[in-house]
Protein backbone atom coordinates (compact mmCIF):
# COMPACT_ATOMS: atom_id res chain seq x y z
CA UNK A 1 0.00 0.00 0.00
CA UNK A 2 0.97 3.63 -0.95
CA UNK A 3 0.22 7.07 1.05
CA UNK A 4 -1.78 8.85 -1.10
CA UNK A 5 0.01 11.96 -0.86
CA UNK A 6 3.92 10.87 -0.60
CA UNK A 7 3.34 7.45 -3.00
CA UNK A 8 5.88 6.16 -0.89
CA UNK A 9 4.99 2.31 0.27
CA UNK A 10 3.47 2.23 3.60
CA UNK A 11 4.70 -0.29 6.28
CA UNK A 12 3.87 -1.48 9.69
CA UNK A 13 6.17 0.77 10.95
CA UNK A 14 5.23 3.44 9.10
CA UNK A 15 1.50 3.24 8.36
CA UNK A 16 -0.98 6.14 10.65
CA UNK A 17 -5.04 6.49 10.99
CA UNK A 18 -5.35 9.46 9.73
CA UNK A 19 -9.15 10.76 10.60
CA UNK A 20 -11.33 12.19 7.70
CA UNK A 21 -12.33 15.20 8.67
CA UNK A 22 -9.72 16.21 10.82
CA UNK A 23 -10.29 15.23 14.68
CA UNK A 24 -10.42 18.65 15.48
CA UNK A 25 -13.17 19.38 13.25
CA UNK A 26 -15.25 16.93 14.96
CA UNK A 27 -13.64 13.84 12.30
CA UNK A 28 -14.54 10.22 13.18
CA UNK A 29 -13.41 8.15 10.43
CA UNK A 30 -9.96 6.54 10.33
CA UNK A 31 -8.12 5.57 6.92
CA UNK A 32 -4.73 3.99 6.80
CA UNK A 33 -3.63 5.35 3.72
CA UNK A 34 -1.28 8.31 5.21
CA UNK A 35 2.31 7.55 6.60
CA UNK A 36 3.07 9.01 9.53
CA UNK A 37 5.29 11.05 8.24
CA UNK A 38 2.05 13.25 6.54
CA UNK A 39 0.03 13.06 8.85
CA UNK A 40 2.55 14.22 11.55
CA UNK A 41 3.15 16.81 8.78
CA UNK A 42 -0.50 17.71 8.54
CA UNK A 43 -1.05 17.81 12.06
CA UNK A 44 1.87 20.41 12.92
CA UNK A 45 0.77 22.49 10.06
CA UNK A 46 -2.65 23.47 7.86
CA UNK A 47 -4.99 21.36 10.61
CA UNK A 48 -2.99 23.20 13.63
CA UNK A 49 -4.35 26.17 11.58
CA UNK A 50 -8.35 25.23 12.17
CA UNK A 51 -8.26 26.83 15.43
CA UNK A 52 -7.10 30.27 14.08
CA UNK A 53 -10.49 30.96 12.66
CA UNK A 54 -13.11 32.34 13.65
CA UNK A 55 -15.58 30.19 12.15
CA UNK A 56 -14.60 27.15 12.99
CA UNK A 57 -14.52 28.30 16.61
CA UNK A 58 -17.62 29.76 16.75
CA UNK A 59 -19.27 26.41 15.01
CA UNK A 60 -17.37 24.12 17.20
CA UNK A 61 -18.57 26.19 20.23
CA UNK A 62 -22.11 26.77 19.42
CA UNK A 63 -22.62 22.83 18.39
CA UNK A 64 -20.74 21.76 21.63
CA UNK A 65 -17.81 19.89 19.72
CA UNK A 66 -15.18 21.33 21.60
CA UNK A 67 -15.57 20.34 25.63
CA UNK A 68 -12.05 22.18 26.62
CA UNK A 69 -12.68 25.55 25.95
CA UNK A 70 -9.18 26.43 26.79
CA UNK A 71 -7.74 24.53 24.14
CA UNK A 72 -11.12 26.10 21.73
CA UNK A 73 -10.06 29.62 22.50
CA UNK A 74 -6.41 29.18 22.75
CA UNK A 75 -6.09 31.64 19.69
CA UNK A 76 -8.16 34.47 20.44
CA UNK A 77 -8.06 37.28 22.78
CA UNK A 78 -9.56 36.83 25.91
CA UNK A 79 -10.25 40.08 28.26
CA UNK A 80 -13.00 41.11 31.24
CA UNK A 81 -14.75 44.20 31.17
CA UNK A 82 -14.76 46.01 34.35
CA UNK A 83 -17.69 48.29 34.93
CA UNK A 84 -15.54 50.85 35.22
CA UNK A 85 -14.78 49.98 31.62
CA UNK A 86 -10.96 48.97 32.44
CA UNK A 87 -10.15 46.15 30.14
CA UNK A 88 -7.94 43.52 31.88
CA UNK A 89 -6.27 40.34 29.98
CA UNK A 90 -7.63 37.17 30.67
CA UNK A 91 -7.87 33.46 30.06
CA UNK A 92 -10.68 31.05 29.52
CA UNK A 93 -10.64 27.68 31.63
CA UNK A 94 -12.22 24.15 30.64
CA UNK A 95 -15.68 25.45 31.12
CA UNK A 96 -15.72 28.38 29.35
CA UNK A 97 -15.60 30.80 32.36
CA UNK A 98 -12.91 33.60 32.61
CA UNK A 99 -9.80 34.68 34.72
CA UNK A 100 -8.00 37.33 34.91
CA UNK A 101 -4.31 36.87 33.90
CA UNK A 102 -1.26 38.21 35.89
CA UNK A 103 -0.41 41.45 34.20
CA UNK A 104 2.29 44.49 35.00
CA UNK A 105 1.38 48.01 34.24
CA UNK A 106 3.46 50.72 33.00
CA UNK A 107 2.94 52.57 36.86
CA UNK A 108 4.33 49.75 38.62
CA UNK A 109 1.20 48.09 39.60
CA UNK A 110 0.64 44.47 39.16
CA UNK A 111 -2.98 42.46 38.80
CA UNK A 112 -3.00 38.72 39.81
CA UNK A 113 -6.11 36.61 39.99
CA UNK A 114 -7.20 35.78 44.05
CA UNK A 115 -6.25 31.85 43.84
CA UNK A 116 -2.87 32.87 42.96
CA UNK A 117 -2.16 36.27 44.43
CA UNK A 118 -0.42 34.71 48.08
CA UNK A 119 1.75 32.27 45.95
CA UNK A 120 3.13 35.68 43.82
CA UNK A 121 3.54 37.68 46.94
CA UNK A 122 5.46 34.84 48.37
CA UNK A 123 7.53 34.94 45.35
CA UNK A 124 7.93 38.54 44.98
CA UNK A 125 9.41 39.23 48.67
CA UNK A 126 12.01 36.04 47.94
CA UNK A 127 13.16 37.77 45.19
CA UNK A 128 13.36 41.47 47.42
CA UNK A 129 14.59 39.36 50.29
CA UNK A 130 18.05 38.06 48.43
CA UNK A 131 18.68 41.30 47.07
CA UNK A 132 18.47 42.81 50.56
CA UNK A 133 20.26 39.94 52.32
CA UNK A 134 16.77 40.72 54.70
CA UNK A 135 13.97 38.44 55.16
CA UNK A 136 10.70 39.85 54.72
CA UNK A 137 8.04 38.50 57.07
CA UNK A 138 4.77 37.39 55.15
CA UNK A 139 1.21 36.13 56.66
CA UNK A 140 -1.23 34.57 53.98
CA UNK A 141 -3.62 35.28 56.93
CA UNK A 142 -3.22 38.91 56.37
CA UNK A 143 -4.32 38.62 52.79
CA UNK A 144 -6.85 36.03 52.81
CA UNK A 145 -8.40 38.27 55.68
CA UNK A 146 -8.51 41.00 53.64
CA UNK A 147 -11.48 43.00 52.51
CA UNK A 148 -11.96 43.76 48.85
CA UNK A 149 -11.33 47.93 48.64
CA UNK A 150 -8.47 47.36 51.84
CA UNK A 151 -5.21 48.45 51.60
CA UNK A 152 -2.79 46.35 53.02
CA UNK A 153 0.99 46.95 53.37
CA UNK A 154 3.55 44.29 53.68
CA UNK A 155 6.32 45.79 56.18
CA UNK A 156 9.83 46.26 54.60
CA UNK A 157 8.86 45.75 51.69
CA UNK A 158 7.37 48.89 50.33
CA UNK A 159 4.56 46.65 48.92
CA UNK A 160 0.71 47.10 49.37
CA UNK A 161 -2.29 45.32 47.92
CA UNK A 162 -5.92 45.82 47.09
CA UNK A 163 -8.56 43.14 46.70
CA UNK A 164 -10.97 44.00 43.76
CA UNK A 165 -14.21 41.81 42.85
CA UNK A 166 -15.46 41.94 40.00
CA UNK A 167 -18.77 42.37 39.33
CA UNK A 168 -21.15 42.81 36.64
CA UNK A 169 -18.30 42.77 33.80
CA UNK A 170 -18.11 40.66 30.94
CA UNK A 171 -15.88 38.60 28.90
CA UNK A 172 -14.77 39.70 25.52
CA UNK A 173 -13.31 37.23 22.99
CA UNK A 174 -11.74 38.97 20.05
CA UNK A 175 -12.13 36.39 17.77
CA UNK A 176 -8.71 35.41 15.78
CA UNK A 177 -7.96 36.30 12.04
CA UNK A 178 -6.53 33.62 10.68
CA UNK A 179 -7.93 32.30 7.31
CA UNK A 180 -9.60 29.06 7.04
CA UNK A 181 -6.90 26.91 5.64
CA UNK A 182 -7.68 25.87 2.11
CA UNK A 183 -5.19 22.59 1.93
CA UNK A 184 -7.00 21.30 4.72
CA UNK A 185 -10.09 21.83 2.40
CA UNK A 186 -8.40 19.78 -0.25
CA UNK A 187 -7.15 17.20 1.72
CA UNK A 188 -10.56 16.48 2.72
CA UNK A 189 -12.00 16.26 -0.28
CA UNK A 190 -9.43 13.66 -1.33
CA UNK A 191 -9.12 11.63 1.62
CA UNK A 192 -13.01 10.57 1.29
CA UNK A 193 -12.18 9.97 -2.55
CA UNK A 194 -9.74 7.33 -1.14
CA UNK A 195 -11.94 5.79 0.78
CA UNK A 196 -14.40 5.45 -1.81
CA UNK A 197 -11.76 4.07 -4.50
CA UNK A 198 -8.22 4.11 -3.38
CA UNK A 199 -6.58 2.98 -6.34
CA UNK A 200 -8.32 5.86 -8.50
CA UNK A 201 -6.25 8.21 -5.94
CA UNK A 202 -2.95 6.88 -7.14
CA UNK A 203 -3.45 8.30 -10.91
CA UNK A 204 -1.11 10.76 -11.64
CA UNK A 205 -3.91 12.50 -12.78
CA UNK A 206 -4.05 13.71 -9.37
CA UNK A 207 -0.69 14.65 -8.67
CA UNK A 208 -0.84 18.72 -9.05
CA UNK A 209 -3.60 18.38 -6.24
CA UNK A 210 -1.57 15.79 -4.13
CA UNK A 211 1.54 18.05 -4.07
CA UNK A 212 -0.28 21.59 -3.65
CA UNK A 213 -2.16 19.79 -0.23
CA UNK A 214 1.05 18.15 0.73
CA UNK A 215 3.69 21.32 0.08
CA UNK A 216 1.58 24.46 -0.64
CA UNK A 217 2.03 27.06 -3.08
CA UNK A 218 0.46 28.39 -5.55
CA UNK A 219 -2.96 26.30 -6.83
CA UNK A 220 -6.31 27.37 -7.70
CA UNK A 221 -7.78 24.51 -6.11
CA UNK A 222 -10.45 25.28 -3.45
CA UNK A 223 -12.55 28.71 -2.92
CA UNK A 224 -15.19 29.51 -1.21
CA UNK A 225 -18.49 28.73 -2.68
CA UNK A 226 -20.41 31.25 -0.65
CA UNK A 227 -18.40 34.76 0.19
CA UNK A 228 -18.36 35.22 4.40
CA UNK A 229 -17.58 38.61 3.99
CA UNK A 230 -19.43 40.79 6.49
CA UNK A 231 -21.12 37.86 8.04
CA UNK A 232 -20.44 37.41 12.10
CA UNK A 233 -18.94 34.05 13.09
CA UNK A 234 -21.15 34.03 15.91
CA UNK A 235 -24.64 34.84 14.39
CA UNK A 236 -24.38 32.05 11.50
CA UNK A 237 -26.54 28.38 12.07
CA UNK A 238 -24.14 25.73 12.28
CA UNK A 239 -25.46 22.61 11.93
CA UNK A 240 -23.26 18.81 12.92
CA UNK A 241 -22.96 17.54 9.70
CA UNK A 242 -20.31 18.17 6.92
CA UNK A 243 -21.59 16.95 3.55
CA UNK A 244 -19.40 16.13 0.17
CA UNK A 245 -20.81 16.30 -3.15
CA UNK A 246 -19.02 14.76 -5.96
CA UNK A 247 -18.86 15.30 -9.77
CA UNK A 248 -17.51 14.16 -12.98
CA UNK A 249 -18.62 15.50 -15.88
CA UNK A 250 -16.64 16.03 -19.00
CA UNK A 251 -13.49 14.73 -18.22
CA UNK A 252 -13.27 16.82 -15.27
CA UNK A 253 -13.41 15.93 -11.26
CA UNK A 254 -14.60 18.25 -8.64
CA UNK A 255 -16.68 18.59 -5.59
CA UNK A 256 -18.60 20.79 -3.14
CA UNK A 257 -17.70 20.41 0.31
CA UNK A 258 -19.51 21.95 3.21
CA UNK A 259 -18.06 22.38 6.90
CA UNK A 260 -21.32 22.34 9.05
CA UNK A 261 -23.65 22.60 6.68
CA UNK A 262 -22.47 26.34 6.66
CA UNK A 263 -18.91 27.17 5.60
CA UNK A 264 -19.10 25.89 1.78
CA UNK A 265 -16.48 25.33 -0.97
CA UNK A 266 -15.90 24.36 -4.36
CA UNK A 267 -12.78 21.93 -5.20
CA UNK A 268 -11.25 20.73 -8.59
CA UNK A 269 -9.83 17.70 -8.06
CA UNK A 270 -7.96 16.69 -11.70
CA UNK A 271 -8.71 16.09 -15.37
CA UNK A 272 -8.99 12.70 -16.93
CA UNK A 273 -10.06 10.33 -19.88
CA UNK A 274 -12.74 7.83 -17.90
CA UNK A 275 -13.03 6.14 -14.76
CA UNK A 276 -13.97 2.70 -14.73
CA UNK A 277 -15.48 2.11 -11.74
CA UNK A 278 -19.55 2.09 -12.21
CA UNK A 279 -20.24 1.82 -8.58
CA UNK A 280 -17.95 5.34 -7.98
CA UNK A 281 -20.03 7.04 -10.35
CA UNK A 282 -23.20 5.68 -8.93
CA UNK A 283 -22.25 6.65 -5.72
CA UNK A 284 -21.10 9.97 -6.22
CA UNK A 285 -24.59 10.95 -7.39
CA UNK A 286 -25.87 11.55 -3.94
CA UNK A 287 -24.45 13.52 -1.11
CA UNK A 288 -22.41 11.94 1.55
CA UNK A 289 -23.09 13.51 5.07
CA UNK A 290 -21.07 13.01 8.03
CA UNK A 291 -23.30 12.92 11.06
CA UNK A 292 -21.02 14.53 13.71
CA UNK A 293 -23.05 13.28 16.64
CA UNK A 294 -23.98 9.69 15.79
CA UNK A 295 -20.49 9.42 14.66
CA UNK A 296 -21.85 7.54 11.29
CA UNK A 297 -21.72 8.66 6.98
CA UNK A 298 -25.02 8.03 4.76
CA UNK A 299 -26.20 9.56 1.70
CA UNK A 300 -28.87 11.30 0.34
CA UNK A 301 -30.61 13.07 -2.06
CA UNK A 302 -30.83 17.06 -1.52
CA UNK A 303 -33.87 19.21 -2.97
CA UNK A 304 -33.88 19.21 -6.18
CA UNK A 305 -33.07 23.01 -6.46
CA UNK A 306 -30.25 22.68 -4.00
CA UNK A 307 -28.55 20.19 -5.83
CA UNK A 308 -29.15 21.83 -9.16
CA UNK A 309 -27.50 24.99 -7.85
CA UNK A 310 -24.78 22.89 -7.18
CA UNK A 311 -24.37 21.22 -10.28
CA UNK A 312 -24.48 24.62 -12.17
CA UNK A 313 -22.00 26.02 -10.40
CA UNK A 314 -19.47 23.23 -11.00
CA UNK A 315 -20.39 23.20 -14.36
CA UNK A 316 -19.55 27.07 -14.81
CA UNK A 317 -16.18 26.05 -13.07
CA UNK A 318 -15.62 23.77 -15.66
CA UNK A 319 -16.55 25.92 -18.37
CA UNK A 320 -13.91 28.61 -16.85
CA UNK A 321 -11.42 25.82 -16.90
CA UNK A 322 -12.31 24.94 -20.49
CA UNK A 323 -12.07 28.22 -21.38
CA UNK A 324 -8.86 29.30 -19.82
CA UNK A 325 -6.80 26.49 -20.94
CA UNK A 326 -8.16 27.38 -24.64
CA UNK A 327 -6.85 30.81 -24.62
Amino acid sequence: MKCIFCLKEVTPETRSRDHVPPEYLGGFLLLPFVCRSCNSTFGHTIEADLGKNAFIIAALDKLGLKFDKRELYRHAEKSLQNPNGKKLKAIVDKSGKPKVRCQNFNDGSQVMPDDEAVSILRKILKRRSRKTGTEIPFDPKVFEKAKPGELISIPESRITFKKHTITGGSRIIEWPKGPIPFRVIGKIVFEHLAGLDYSLVLRREFDPIRKWILGGGEGQFVFLYRLLRGKKPQDLQYKPFHYILLRFKDHYFTAIVSLFSTLSFYVFLSKMDDIKNDKLLETIKSYHIYDLRKRMIFTDQAPPEHRNAHNEFMDAQIYLRKYQSNV
